[in-house]
């Protein structure tokens, strides 16, 4: 369980650095300039499908270890599942707004910044 433990702690400090990444392009974007958003785009997927591929699964074996050895301690981490989903659908959201703005499509500013705070 450690090894799934370290690697899950790997995961959340690489995904810190690609939000840090994602950050400063967003804020480029904000100021009205032109973020790499090829950049933003492959951020934003891979944030949409490495978690559910290979990171989630470790979190719910620890999630149901945990269950088995502290129900109490369980129950404060919540509805993963639920976390998990709603996380998802603003990823998607995101990346289709994205996707617009590489399709030159006329898209709000203003919300695609409020997406990629809500992210």
């Amino acid at each position: 369980m450690s090894e799934i433990i370290e690697t899950l702690r790997n995961d959340h400090r690489n995904l810190a650095a690609l939000l840090r990444l994602f950050e400063q392009q967003i804020l480029v974007f904000e100021d009205g300039g032109h973020p790499d958003y090829e950049l933003l785009a492959d951020i934003v997927d891979y944030c949409l499908n490495y978690p559910d591929l290979r990171h989630h699964p470790m979190e719910d074996a620890v999630l149901e270890r945990l269950v088995d050895l502290d129900p109490d301690a369980a129950a404060r981490v919540g509805d993963l599942n639920a976390q998990h989903e709603a996380l998802r659908d603003l990823t998607r959201r995101l990346l289709a707004a994205i996707h617009q703005i590489l399709n030159e499509a006329e898209v709000d500013r203003v919300a695609v910044v409020m997406l990629a705070q809500d992210f």
